[in-house]
């Protein structure tokens, strides 16, 4: 072919030479060099694009747009080959119609050790970063957005994104996300995707340690689920890497359409321990913070919320207010008699009665003592709940319960109700003990 196009001298030279018919982007001439790394030999009138697959979104190969008589340079990266080059084109005339010469050489070599020098500055100012999240744990959002902005700026992708797997309710959703500008967000379409739609990912995850989707149209059935999410999203192509606790994956982190050292997970791997680390320490916190507003025993909140409630309220009085004081007749009995076992089961059950009627009105403010608060309720709904927790006080034999009730609208003092309830309730209770020495 080189002799037929009269091109066959530039066989001999040691770099990779490429013509191309800039009017329909057919080949013209490989040079042997070219040929052999592409391993091909038929190639001419065959389009460019379907001989030498130029990765996107670095210089393209032979675009008329940034040509011109002098040469152009630029870097690109072929999948065949895995290597880097640099390219010099210009626009040169052949039989009457315009065409690119092209010269490519080899920089793989080097460009790697630049890419390993970006990885490693990268990873070292990720970590710096989520290290100093870590101490200033207000940031967390906009540290993990920022960080998800590095790591699209490196792989020259399109979105970064955390999505957390919820294994009791069978979903996977997305928690952050950052978009490069002129990118759709995608966040607030992709909550509660049903976990069948990934299990092909999980699979990937659990057998390679990563998921890689080059071809959205070549590797995934246009008839799955799956397939539709990612096209409506607009992608070709992604690179994901999950984190798990206990041996269980329970999340990923995951770009779009990279286009930049696609084959190298050390910065999602090295973030991933992060947001693993980031994960737990909110999940203790979260724990801590329910432990020190509600009471392990029964569920209810504690003394702590009640007290914090009631200085709320007085800030900003509501509506109306509806008080129910209840007290656990003969606890220290129980405890006495049956043993602390069967105090705590009592306090239980009297709880699961609170929070069925009366779920976030709550507390218990005591060892054997309950109140109910009822912010901008109707007196009619009030009673109706009072009615109800009579009933189910009655209808448990191994219970006890001294009630005493308050309702007022607005204006409030709410003080004085609470007062007015408590009164009430320790009435109830001194009729109970009376009747004990009866």
């Amino acid at each position: 072919m080189g002799d037929k196009n009269g091109f066959h001298i530039l066989d001999e030279i040691d770099e990779y030479i490429f013509i191309v018919n800039l009017e329909d982007r057919t080949i013209v001439f490989l040079n042997e060099k070219l040929r052999n790394s592409l391993h091909v030999k038929d190639y001419f009138g065959k389009k460019v694009e379907d001989i030498i697959p130029i990765q996107t979104g670095m210089c393209e190969i032979c675009n008329e747009n940034i040509l011109s008589e002098k040469f152009n340079m630029g870097k690109s990266f072929i999948f065949q080959t895995k290597q880097y080059y640099l390219l010099k084109q210009k626009i040169m005339e052949y039989n009457g119609k315009k065409c690119c010469f092209g010269i490519g050489i080899d920089i793989t070599e080097g460009e790697l050790k630049n890419i390993e020098n970006e990885r490693r500055k990268l990873v070292e100012t990720t970590i710096f970063n989520f290290m100093n999240y870590l101490k200033i744990s207000e940031s967390r959002d906009d540290a993990i957005e920022q960080i998800l902005e590095k790591i699209c700026k490196y792989y020259q992708a399109d979105r970064g994104y955390i999505f957390n797997i919820d294994y009791d309710k069978q979903i996977t959703y997305n928690t952050y996300e950052y978009a490069e500008k002129g990118i759709t967000p995608q966040i607030q379409n992709l909550q509660d995707i049903p976990l069948s739609v990934i299990d092909r990912w999980i699979q990937a995850f659990q057998n390679n340690g990563t998921l890689f989707i080059q071809s959205l149209e070549e590797e995934i059935s246009e008839d799955s689920e799956e397939y539709k999410i990612l096209k409506q999203q607009g992608i070709q192509s992604l690179l994901a890497y999950p984190f798990s606790a206990d041996g269980k994956i329970i999340g990923f982190i995951g770009i779009d359409n990279p286009r930049y050292d696609i084959y190298d997970t050390t910065i999602l791997r090295s973030i991933s321990l992060f947001v693993l680390y980031d994960i737990a320490k909110t999940k203790t916190i979260e724990r801590l913070q329910i432990l020190s507003t509600r009471d392990s025993l029964t569920g209810l909140k504690n003394r702590n919320s009640y007290i914090q409630e009631i200085t709320a309220l007085e800030e900003h009085l509501p509506n109306s207010l509806g008080v129910i004081f209840l007290d656990l007749n003969g606890l220290k009995r129980i405890n006495d008699v049956h043993g602390h076992t069967m105090g705590d089961r009592s306090l239980n059950q009297v709880g699961q009665i609170l929070l069925s009627l009366f779920r976030g009105y709550s507390y218990r403010v005591g060892g054997d003592e309950f109140v109910v608060l009822m912010t901008d309720v109707s007196e009619n709904e009030y009673n109706n709940r009072v009615e109800k927790l009579k009933e189910c006080i009655a209808s448990n034999k191994e219970i006890d319960l001294a009630i005493g009730t308050a309702f007022k609208e607005h204006p409030l003092q709410i003080e004085a109700l609470i007062t007015e309830a408590d009164s009430r309730m320790y009435e109830r209770k001194k009729e109970y003990y009376d009747s004990l020495n009866d």
